[in-house]
């Protein structure tokens, strides 16, 4: 049975570099197996089980069989093997290559199965057949052919039914496996099964939305918060191709539990040293001082008995290594402190606001933040505060729809069972912005303000020199004299503009004010406003 997966996820936006630029791991680790790795064995009843593979370990599936590990060594990844006992005593299990099977068309037709009564007592094959039968060392092809031959309404059933029944049973007699490579969806895969909230219930078309709006690439700088075991961090690094930088946080002195990075994706321990850097929260902060004061290495004296020289010999080396690890640390620190980074990701248990609001300041301009969830009132309280400042482009909430479908000839439909949500993601860009700017929804509210009093005044001055007299009328003539010529002065592109503008906001001065009121501006831009608003009132 194939799946075929309807998602909304979009591709992703990273450039990608030819494979010579990878590190060598990314060529191997997910298309043949070595020793040491960690690799996933999918069972014929479609559970997954993690093992290592490593020197003549026996690995037991259980009722499926075991083997030992040194068969599956430089074995490619997505082949489906079978466990053959062997012949000769003393001699240990191996494996053999299935051949994958085509899918075949099924002719539609009318019959149904309401007049079978499925039973044991129309499987004539005893449990004590079964065992005779495995023991002589059958295969499950077998078995279940010997099952179809005495099934006494096999004939009867529908060649859909006829499909289902024999697939059933080779989840239950089959001892094959197939091993599949710790790439992220099928580690996603593995964790929601076995606890989903190990991994914060991510899903996998989620996770490939939190890479694509990260906007993650080879060679790019970023800051990451992972609580899901290390998962984010090692599907960050996957899609850097080892080339680049992150830097994750931790909330203890010792290092994140990144298990899942660390033990499960058969990366190397050097590429992990070399690209993840890691800090706690306390180490993060630019104010922060050493807790000890280390000093300098002592002078080893010339001449000194053989017990005190080695004695003064390990407290040099303690004192050496704790050097080694100040200086470490305060380079990870400058590296951080000195901003520029292209990206934020995070996917943490804590409030997320106070953690973007700590490092946004460390962000280059156009750098992407993306938060992840499972819970829509955490990311709508961030969402919220995030919309208050003018830093911070975009900021949006999204959930991605996912169901997976079967697709058989003639039975294609979407699986009966799906996940209810897998997660939301609030997204944003940071931008430097300019506080003295306002918005533009201010700024015309503003303007329509200002031109709506100037309108009052106009009509004030001319009712109080229709009360003057024929002098206040010559004053006003030449002063329309004045101001005709100061606006013949004006060019025609700025005249056009002036038009333009009073158009605009004569046309939508009421719509306008609809959205002000439905989205404020600033403090001080508002003040401003209701102080002319109240002017008008007045006049």
């Amino acid at each position: 049975m194939t799946d075929s997966v309807a998602s909304t996820s979009t591709l992703p936006t990273a450039t990608v570099e030819s494979s010579k630029a990878l590190h060598p791991c990314f060529t191997s680790r997910t298309n043949v197996i070595q020793s040491g790795d960690q690799v996933m064995l999918k069972l014929p009843s479609g559970l997954i089980k993690m093992i290592e593979v490593k020197g003549e370990k026996t690995i037991s599936l259980g009722k499926f069989g075991s083997f030992p590990s040194s068969a599956l060594l430089n074995q490619p990844y997505g082949i489906t093997y079978q466990i053959v006992e062997p012949t000769e005593p003393g001699a240990k299990p191996t494996l053999r290559a299935l051949k994958g099977e085509g899918l075949a068309d099924v002719e539609d037709t009318m019959a149904t199965n309401e007049l079978i009564e499925e039973g044991n007592e129309q499987q004539l094959l005893t449990d004590e057949e079964i065992k005779a039968l495995k023991a002589s060392g059958a295969s499950a092809q077998d078995i279940i052919a010997k099952q179809i031959e005495r099934h006494t309404a096999f004939h009867l059933k529908t060649d859909y039914s006829k499909e289902k029944y024999k697939k059933r049973k080779e989840k239950k007699f089959g001892r094959s496996f197939r091993p599949l490579a710790p790439t992220v969806p099928n580690l996603l895969s593995y964790h929601v099964d076995r606890q989903a909230s190990y991994v914060m219930n991510l899903r996998e078309d989620t996770f490939a939305q939190l890479l694509s709006f990260a906007n993650i690439r080879s060679g790019g700088r970023y800051l990451v918060v992972d609580d899901c075991g290390g998962l984010v961090v090692g599907g960050i690094l996957e899609r850097m191709g080892g080339k680049g930088k992150i830097m994750t946080f931790s909330d203890s002195d010792s290092a994140p539990a990144h298990n899942i990075l660390m033990t499960q994706m058969n990366y190397p321990k050097e590429l992990i040293e070399e690209t993840v850097k890691v800090l706690n929260w306390a180490e993060s902060e630019e104010d922060w001082i050493a807790p000890e004061k280390l000093e300098e290495l002592p002078p080893r004296p010339a001449f000194q008995p053989g017990e005190a020289t080695q004695k003064i010999d390990r407290e040099r080396a303690k004192i050496k290594k704790r050097l080694a690890t100040k200086q470490a640390l305060e380079v990870v620190r400058d590296e951080l402190h000195l901003g520029e980074w292209d990206g934020l990701v995070i996917a943490s248990n804590y409030e997320p606001y106070s953690i973007i609001e700590k490092l946004t300041k460390y962000l280059a301009g156009s750098a992407n933040i993306v938060v992840y969830s499972p819970y829509l009132q955490v990311l709508t309280a961030a969402h919220t505060s995030m919309r208050a400042h003018t830093i911070y482009l975009n900021p949006s909430i999204t959930e991605s729809w996912l169901r997976k479908w079967q697709v058989l000839p003639g039975r294609t439909h979407p699986f009966m069972n799906m996940s209810g949500s897998g997660g939301f993601l609030l997204t944003a860009t940071k931008v430097y912005a300019d506080h003295k700017t306002s918005s533009v929804l201010a700024t015309r509210h503003l303007d329509r303000a200002k031109a709506s009093a100037r309108k009052k005044q106009k009509v004030l001055e001319a009712a109080e020199k229709e009360a003057a007299g024929p002098i206040a009328v010559e004053g006003a003539i030449s002063e329309d004299i004045e101001v005709a010529v100061v606006a013949d002065e004006e060019t025609a592109e700025e005249r056009q503009a002036r038009e333009d503008e009073e158009a605009m906001l004569n046309g939508e001065e009421v719509v306008e004010k609809e959205k002000f009121e439905a989205h404020p501006s600033s403090a001080p831009e508002r003040m401003e406003v209701d102080s002319l608003l109240g002017e008008e009132e007045t006049i």
